[in-house]
């Protein structure tokens, strides 16, 4: 009796899916809607280890939550767009919250590290790994070296050109029952020098963010960089971030034009719109079964409405070189997007009763539609007096 209850289940959840499988765009085109690059050789590192800036460079930024933070804020991106005008850099954030040296989830479908760095045009990488896996202690070290390569070998099918961030020092949090996160710096500076170490023997550039954060005095405490020890705040993302600009090479004295930063910000949801789309499942994983994700009503697709993202952002990344080359720009104005009109025209409330077939023991009784303002209703409830309560 239990066998044939978990094979009708098996069969309930196996049988589907080879419709599903069959419904899923191919590769290249899951991968068009950020990018549309073709793999090719991959890319040399820097030359005698030493940081230069190609011209177009599209650099890649891979690591947590920081960098998750970086993207929406801009900051340190508009200092580097800046110092490196001349070259046109582009720069795209694939750092994703919790990701660690050890894993980094994705949706199903989403691609591997080698499809996604080589439909993204990717020809450098900033990386930065280690502040949480420090909390593993020293005891894990060699685990945390030898995941660190197989995930930099996977980056290198793309390219070599690989810059790495080292972890920050953590700060002491403000809550009294939080952790002594300092106590645990001894264990990030071992890890900051295992990640040197690993700088050293594949040619990448490091970059020290451990040395100068590190001071425990009074003006530390005075001057927050984090919300909890960990994570950066609005100072802290400028702070760290002027760090890192200047240890590229970036000159500090020349500021960002004024509204490069917002234009950035915008530049940058639309990139995470491309590559990290809400709603993904419906379109490119496990959910394309679903009618969600379809055309109706004369709008575009799910999907249709991913791949407008591309050619808007590109339209964004001219905008943020133009102002880094101290052009003028015009003011920020979307352009309406044409929508489709529907083929069928909506029945009047009265023609769509009136259009019902109905058994002869029930009779249909309009009283209320769109007429009265019940559009789109979500949930409704009756109450103990037979009243019907409708959401939209």
């Amino acid at each position: 009796m239990h066998f044939r209850r978990w094979a009708f289940l098996f069969a309930a959840l196996w049988l589907p899916q080879g419709n599903v499988c069959s419904q899923l765009p191919p590769a290249e085109e899951i991968y068009s809607r950020f990018g549309v690059v073709k793999p090719g050789e991959p890319i040399a590192g820097f030359a005698g280890g030493r940081f230069a800036m190609a011209d177009d460079e599209v650099v890649v930024f891979i690591g947590q939550e920081n960098l998750v933070r970086e993207q929406k804020s801009g900051v340190m991106e508009s200092m580097l767009a800046s110092g490196f005008a001349a070259h046109k850099p582009r720069f795209r954030f694939m750092a994703w919250e919790a990701d660690t040296v050890y894993e980094q989830w994705r949706e199903v479908n989403f691609g591997d590290w080698p499809a996604q760095l080589h439909a993204a045009g990717a020809t450098m990488l900033v990386v930065q790994f280690g502040q949480m896996e420090s909390l593993d202690g020293r005891g894990r070290l060699t685990e945390f070296t030898a995941a660190y390569h197989r995930l930099l070998d996977e980056f290198a099918q793309r390219t070599r050109r690989v810059v790495l961030l080292s972890p920050l020092p953590f700060e002491s949090p403000q809550a009294s029952h939080a952790p002594d996160l300092p106590s645990r710096d001894a264990d990030v500076y071992a890890y900051t020098k295992a990640i040197r170490e690993i700088a050293v023997q594949r040619g990448a550039v490091f970059v020290d963010l451990y040395s100068p954060f590190v001071d425990s005095s009074d003006s530390r405490v005075a001057e927050r960089l984090t919300e909890n020890g960990i994570h950066l705040t609005e100072q802290g993302l400028e702070r760290v971030g002027a760090e890192i600009a200047r240890q590229l090479g970036v000159d500090l004295a020349k500021a960002p034009p004024p509204g490069m930063r917002e234009e950035i910000v915008r530049k940058n949801q639309l990139w995470f719109d491309c590559w990290r789309p809400a709603n993904w499942s419906f379109v490119y994983g496990d959910r394309i079964s679903q009618r969600y994700g379809r055309a109706g009503g004369g709008l575009p697709s799910l999907k249709a409405s991913f791949e407008r993202q591309l050619p808007l952002l590109q339209e964004a990344e001219r905008r943020v070189h133009a102002l880094a080359l101290g052009q003028a720009v015009a003011p920020y104005s979307p352009k309406p997007i044409p929508l489709a009109k529907p083929e069928k025209k909506t029945l009047p409330p009265k023609d769509q009763l009136a259009a019902f077939t109905v058994d002869d023991q029930y009779e249909v009784n309009l009283y209320a539609s769109e007429a009265d303002g019940v559009v789109k209703p979500i949930q409704f409830a009756w109450d103990e007096k037979r009243r019907l309560y409708v959401a939209c």
